[in-house]
């Protein structure tokens, strides 16, 4: 028997037909013969309604040529539950109206003529579908770790996709709102691609900022020649619920940090080269470099106040 979000109980499901015959006939075969609950109901108005009230696992909903009531419903529901499945009870003529409904976002469907036999299949593969989703926001809601390790060549093109990968899983562990996570995905793009352009590369921000052309053109020729295309980028994190530890090291010949300008001096902030900087600095709770420059540890607290360590 299908088991519900919380893992007991009955499959729930909403049908949705405005003919009473075949609104009874699905509802009863789902109850009598799958073993579900099942409330039927004629209009799309009283669908969202009970949708709103208390969700059900999936909507049956019947399309009948030429009416389109079914598709306003469709559009309805994916505004306020996007991720409810709806599996279409296609009426006589309303092939088109499916092949839309289908496009629109749902899951399935069955001929209202042969419900008996193409429903349980149908059925059993959406509701096994949607308990595998619901079942695994489960388990991610149990983490309480993540540790991450990664080795990259030097392709600035690859910065973003890292960044996005570990605010995916910042998110999994309720790790502060989304703007904070986007804040912390500046400073980690910005120490990822310092230490890739500037370490493994060598290419300095003053070319950056005297010709930009040139800039891009040199990254692009470094990336593919020795000995800078030997060199990888590497990164690790360290997520808790609380607290995010991020440490990356280049393989470049490093540099002295007791040289870095203030990029917090009023003075230096028209300056390119410290503005990656100063956003790491402000974004971070932590920011230390090793001795020879080519590893920097960034450390974030939840609730806590910023203490930049050089």
């Amino acid at each position: 028997m299908p088991a519900d979000a919380n893992g007991c109980g009955k499959t729930r499901a909403i049908v949705v037909e405005s003919d009473e015959a075949l609104r009874v006939r699905v509802r009863d075969f789902l109850i009598a013969e799958l073993g579900w609950e099942a409330i039927g109901c004629p209009a799309a108005d009283e669908a969202i309604c009970l949708v709103e009230g208390q969700p059900p696992h999936l909507i049956l909903a019947g399309l009948h040529a030429p009416e389109q009531r079914g598709l306003s419903l469709l559009d309805d529901l994916h505004e306020r539950a996007p991720e409810l499945p709806i599996v279409i009870l296609m009426g006589e003529g309303a092939e088109h109206l499916t092949l839309q409904a289908l496009r629109k976002g749902a899951v399935g469907f069955a001929s209202a003529a042969n419900l008996e036999d193409e429903l349980p299949d149908i059925l059993e593969r959406v509701a096994s579908a949607a308990r595998s989703v619901r079942d695994r926001r489960r388990l991610q809601s149990c983490l309480t770790r993540v540790e991450l390790e990664f080795s990259l060549e030097n392709d600035p093109g690859m910065v973003p996709t890292l960044v996005a990968d570990v605010q995916d899983h910042m998110a999994l562990l309720g790790f502060g709102d989304k703007s904070a996570r986007v804040r912390l995905g500046v400073a980690l793009e910005e120490s990822l691609l310092n230490a890739m352009i500037h370490g493994n590369l060598e290419i300095s921000s003053a070319l950056k900022q005297e010709d930009d052309a040139l800039y891009r053109q040199t990254i692009e020729e470094r990336r593919t020649s020795r000995p800078y295309n030997r060199r990888r980028l590497r990164f690790r994190a360290r997520l808790l619920g609380h607290r995010a530890e991020f440490i990356v090291s280049d393989s470049g010949p490093g540099f002295d940090p007791g040289q870095l300008p203030d990029p917090t001096d009023p003075a230096n902030l028209e300056k390119v080269s410290g503005r990656g900087l100063l956003l790491i600095r402000t974004f971070m709770d932590e920011v230390r470099f090793n001795a020879k420059g080519n590893r920097i540890r960034m450390i974030k607290r939840l609730g806590k106040r910023r203490a930049v360590s050089h």
